[in-house]
């Protein structure tokens, strides 16, 4: 699977000076300075959804980050009533996480600076998320490619980490946005931050639901890099002797059943979104997207619960997960895959066929060890039987035929144990305000803390 692609917003235009009386006179060179930052932010995202496939999203990144400090300190100066609104701060974003009923990605216009604070965070995350998708688009399956060197694969096995790390970012703001400016906006105007006129973007379902995405794609993508080097030594042989750099099927079941947790808890929340409008749904390729993450990811989890099963002689119990995983396979085989946004789909088509025909490798060598003849003891494991041939009575040692019942679908789904992440969501924090009565004097990054090392006691909490 891949990381799932974020349409970009567009945004109207503001200028703040037109928007706000300075009773102190002295914010003129403030205003000026966040009216320059945010006409940036619009810049940026009208190139950027101008532009093809190769888009600067580390300009992009950059350009949010910088505007986050001057909308703070434009709205630090508004609660402290140094700078006073002319009227009603109106805010227009392009929703392009809307499915609406006349069309895909309306503009919305929304009251307030929060709504504002919030559109912005969100266009931030997804240039993250954008980030960490075309950089894993650039890498193709690296690693069953025969010819990249040792060196070579670690070198994208970095690139693939630092994806990784940047949706862990990305879950951060996503989950902040929820967390601490929900709550705040509440505070400030509780219907429009509880209003049914909010896009699903918006919505506290919906952004519950992205930090999950942005965390299972994130843990997906470490678990491709955990596989990497015993994918490479084994590419030439599917289904043989695991190679000793190989993670414990065990270890990879349990990765793989939090990833698909991850995915179905996060597709619950968006399908019953109360806060919607009856016009108004989440897009339906983030939805089909979830959809098939959440089955592929139980289909690795149910082959490596499979294969630890088989490892360990339980051929019955491996027999039912890798069937349950090759079912799960095949019905994703043929379904368009959403969310692409320049993967390749032959690269995706022939990575399905390469999972299916590893699963369908373990499988064949579980069923013949199931049905296989011993002439020793067996171990008489579960749901197995033992059927002693004739034989003369001076052979010290019976041939029997040794096999095992196969458990229902039903039966191995009670036995999965619960999931385990790799990775853990990076905790975001607003910056500092650029101006205004909380700005003080040092910098800060995004993790509350000031370049001298002292913890900033308000961090994102200036307004």
């Amino acid at each position: 699977m891949s990381v799932f692609y974020y349409e970009l917003p567009t945004t109207g235009a503001v200028t703040f000076g037109d928007l706000l009386d300075d009773r102190t006179g002295l914010h003129t060179e403030h205003i000026s300075s966040a009216s320059s930052s945010r006409a940036q932010v619009r810049g940026i995202l009208k190139e950027t959804k101008r532009m093809g496939a190769q888009k600067d999203y580390l300009r992009v990144i950059k350009v949010m980050e910088d505007y986050l400090p001057q909308l703070g300190g434009i709205m630090d100066c508004v609660f402290a009533e140094e700078l006073v609104p002319r009227f009603d701060p109106k805010f227009s974003w392009r929703s392009t996480l809307s499915s609406h009923l006349l069309k895909n990605s309306p503009r919305v216009e929304g009251t307030g600076f929060y709504y504002e604070l919030c559109f912005t965070l969100l266009t931030y995350a997804y240039g993250l998320a954008d980030l960490s998708h075309a950089t894993v688009t650039s890498l193709g399956l690296y690693e069953q490619e025969g010819y990249v060197s040792e060196t070579e694969r670690k070198e994208k096995d970095e690139q693939l980490n630092f994806a990784a790390r940047t949706l862990c970012r990305a879950g951060g703001v996503f989950k902040y946005i929820s967390d601490s400016i929900l709550p705040e906006w509440a505070k400030v105007n509780a219907a429009s931050s509880k209003g049914k006129d909010r896009p699903p973007d918006l919505s506290p379902e919906v952004l519950t639901a992205l930090p999950k995405i942005a965390m299972a794609d994130a843990n997906a993508l470490a678990i491709r890099k955990l596989m990497s080097r015993a994918v490479a030594e084994s590419i030439a042989v599917p289904g043989a002797a695991l190679p000793k750099s190989h993670p414990a099927p065990s270890l990879l079941g349990k990765l793989w059943i939090h990833v698909h947790t991850e995915y179905a808890t996060a597709r619950s929340l968006l399908s019953k979104s109360s806060s919607l409008s009856s016009r108004d749904e989440v897009a339906g390729e983030l939805r089909r997207y979830l959809e098939r993450a959440a089955a592929h990811a139980l289909a690795m989890a149910f082959k490596w619960f499979g294969v630890d099963a088989g490892e360990h002689e339980r051929n019955g119990a491996a027999i039912a997960f890798l069937t349950a995983a090759k079912e799960e396979l095949a019905e994703l085989k043929d379904v368009k895959s959403p969310g692409a946004g320049g993967d390749s789909k032959s690269q995706r088509k022939e990575a399905m066929a390469e999972e299916i025909d590893s699963v369908s490798q373990w499988l064949r060598r579980y069923k013949v060890a199931n049905d296989s003849v011993s002439t020793s003891p067996p171990r008489s494991p579960p749901f197995s039987h033992v059927l002693p041939t004739s034989a003369p009575s001076d052979q010290p040692t019976p041939v029997q035929i040794t096999f095992q019942d196969v458990p229902t679908k039903a039966q191995v789904r009670a036995t999965v144990p619960d999931g385990l992440a790799v990775l853990k969501l990076t905790p975001f924090s607003l910056p500092r305000a650029a101006f205004g009565p909380s700005s003080g004097t040092g910098a800060r990054g995004g993790d509350g803390v000031d370049r001298d090392g002292e913890e900033y006691v308000r961090a994102g909490q200036y307004f």
